[in-house]
């Protein structure tokens, strides 16, 4: 019997990983990234719990650093044909995605931010990426993480 058969495979991280990473996103990008004219962008959204994870996350926060991490080196690939990469680190956003985790229970949270005026203000930031033909470092959008609640303070 092979080893990899007899280690245990947790499903739900896989799931969470890809969803949040792998599966979609850098699929995604890796497919757009022939289709995007120089000087253009590709973007994704990571979340400020790439900066800020907390207790009751790894999972989320594991895939979403996965995906910033692949950001980041792909910013590097397009720097030549003067693309921007965007990694769109919103706060958390009152959406109920919350209340409905794909796996698990979310650790309780404070109220989101409100989703229309993050998506304002990144539109914007794309927009200017179109009129500027100087090429951009890959820079994570400056956003500060939305504070846990007290009851899912890390240790």
């Amino acid at each position: 019997m092979r080893l990899r058969d007899e280690l245990p495979v947790d499903h739900r991280l896989n799931r969470v990983y890809g969803v949040g990473a792998a599966l979609c996103p850098m699929a995604v990008l890796r497919g757009a990234v022939p289709a995007v004219r120089d000087g253009g962008f590709l973007a994704a959204v990571t979340g400020a719990i790439v900066n800020a994870p907390f207790r009751g996350t790894a999972d989320h926060a594991a895939s979403k650093s996965a995906l910033a991490c692949r950001l980041g080196v792909l910013a590097r690939e397009v720097r030549r044909r003067r693309s921007a990469v965007v990694d769109a680190r919103f706060p958390h956003l009152d959406t109920g995605f919350a209340s409905r985790a794909a796996v698990g229970s979310p650790p309780p949270l404070q109220r989101g931010a409100d989703p229309a005026h993050e998506v304002h203000e990144l539109l914007d930031e794309l927009l200017g990426h179109l009129g500027d033909p100087r090429p951009r470092r890959a820079v994570p959008r400056p956003q500060q993480a939305a504070a846990p609640s007290p009851t899912a303070a890390t240790d």
